[in-house]
């Protein structure tokens, strides 16, 4: 069978997939904050049977402090032994209206502009983006800049300075991205799919609609509901006590008091994608359950080994999507008139040939794939706090990321089996284009 290079799940695509797998601890009686002690990093948790990881490497994951003080931001804190970087990744939940649709992504490209500029003196690397969960901003240097490293953050998360023409920019340069996303085949199937799995849910990107809606208004509206220090999570690796990280963000983000109301207005519909199709496209989707569930990267990786084993006429995809809560697991394919039905049958029945009766020969490969791409990203201060805080944003949890690894060495051929027939029954979506 011919796959298509770039469809399959290669090094680079399992990393992804291991990064989109992402319970906040209650607050006191007072509501002032609520601290838990970890184990020590040479201390099992959970005692592995022989292919798990070690305790070292694992309790590596966990947090030595988790604190959420009632004003915000919950602080999650890891310790970097023998490192002199700290790094800081700042997440703000967001909810958009239908109107709203791409103002967040605005937003934060505005917000890591204003960030990298003030980085800039000291040399500090700072990203920004987008996730399925809000926004996120992240910044490393050395641990003595750290009041500087906090300056970052705060502007990246100030209010923004809405200069018309900037604005214009900024909202032209995400209008044509989402416009070159619904202009593709591959970009209109995954469209459709994402709809039919998880009604309501909205792109990104945003519409077209929504994006020309979009006013200096609107997105300072969005900001001030959305930018509160209360909702924020910050993930701190490095050796700051945490007073000092909490007294270094006080005056961050939004200080507006009123209830926050997400508008429900949509805008007019999107005119028809102009596209053309050359070939027939077919997709499935099922909604694959807890994004927590490390099942669903299973099975992902065990469909995309069986599509590279077996030579076809068309190519073929398998992709994990995070939409807000909902993981889903899709399946597409393409192909010219003589190998349309083919590609079809290959797409429906993908789900049961590579899962449905795996062994423990070929479970146990896919896993240590996971397992080994997942942990290097964590080496480094970045790729810890990167790892830990989007679990965290994913489930709310701040033990997220240790717990994935535990639970992804508990899959058996059994488990898979079981999950598979409960995907089955659910049953799945479809989607089809034709030239």
């Amino acid at each position: 069978m011919h796959v298509n290079p770039e469809a399959t799940i290669s090094r680079r695509a399992r990393r992804l997939i291991c990064l989109a797998w992402l319970s906040a601890l209650p607050a006191t009686a007072n509501g002032i904050l609520a601290q838990v002690a970890r184990p020590a990093a040479d201390v099992a948790v959970i005692q592995p049977p022989s292919t798990q990881l070690s305790p070292r490497a694992s309790a590596a994951l966990l947090p030595d402090t988790v604190i959420t003080p009632r004003d915000g931001p919950k602080l999650i804190r890891l310790a970097a032994p023998g490192s002199a970087l700290t790094t800081l990744r700042l997440s703000i939940p967001v909810e958009e209206g239908p109107s709203e649709a791409g103002a967040s992504q605005i937003i934060a490209l505005l917000g890591l502009e204003r960030a990298r500029v003030a980085a800039a003196p000291i040399g500090a690397r700072v990203e920004g983006s987008r996730t399925p969960w809000g926004i996120a901003y992240t910044v490393v240097g050395p641990t003595e800049d750290f009041d500087y490293l906090t300056y970052v953050l705060r502007e990246a998360v100030a209010q923004p300075r809405l200069d018309r023409n900037v604005v214009e920019r900024t909202r032209l340069r995400v209008r044509e991205e989402a416009q070159r996303e619904r202009e593709t085949a591959s970009g209109r199937i995954a469209a459709q799919l994402r709809a039919a799995a998880v009604p309501g849910a909205l792109p990104l990107l945003g519409t077209l609609a929504s994006l020309d809606a979009i006013s200096v208004t609107s997105l300072h509206d969005l900001w001030a509901r959305t930018h509160r220090r209360a909702h924020m999570s910050l993930v701190v690796v490095g050796p700051e006590p945490v007073e000092l990280v909490l007294a270094a963000l006080g005056d961050l983000g939004s200080d507006d008091r009123t209830p926050p109301s997400v508008p429900s207005a949509r805008p007019p519909a999107d005119p028809a994608p102009k596209a053309e199709v050359l070939r027939s496209w077919y997709g499935a989707a099922w909604v694959a359950g807890d994004p927590g569930d490390p099942h669903s990267a299973v099975v992902a990786s065990l469909i995309a080994r069986r599509l590279r084993e077996r030579r076809s006429t068309f190519d073929s995809d398998v992709q994990l999507w995070d939409v807000g809560t909902v993981r889903v697991l899709a399946v597409t394919g393409a192909a010219y008139a003589t190998g349309a039905q083919a590609m079809r049958r290959r797409v429906e029945g993908i789900l049961t040939e590579a899962a449905g009766s795996v062994s423990r020969e070929e479970l146990s490969p896919a896993i240590s794939d996971l397992r080994l791409d997942l942990l290097p990203g964590a080496r480094t201060s970045w790729g810890l706090a990167t790892l830990v805080g989007r679990y965290h944003d994913a489930t709310g949890d701040a033990d997220a990321a240790y717990q994935h690894l535990t639970r992804l060495d508990e899959v058996t051929p059994e488990s898979i089996r079981a999950y598979v027939d409960l995907l089955e029954t659910r049953g799945h979506q479809r989607a089809e284009l034709r030239p």
